[in-house]
């Protein structure tokens, strides 16, 4: 009796836990690895939205 409480509690609890995991934004890094004295184009599109920068070589960029 106990395992099957067990059970059904986790069923019910885990989609709970995924889907709030699932709406949590990431934040990607985007790093020029082009040669000195070059630029690196970028451009993201996430849901709906686009988000267009560059980079000069050898620097990072934080994109949620």
């Amino acid at each position: 009796m106990r395992n099957l409480l067990l059970s059904t509690a986790l069923c019910v609890a885990a989609p709970l836990c995924l889907a709030n995991a699932a709406d949590a934004q990431q934040t990607v890094t985007f790093l020029c690895a082009a040669p000195a004295g070059h630029v690196c184009q970028f451009a993201v599109h996430t849901g709906g939205s686009q988000v267009a920068f560059a980079l000069p070589s050898g620097e990072r960029k934080e994109v949620p």
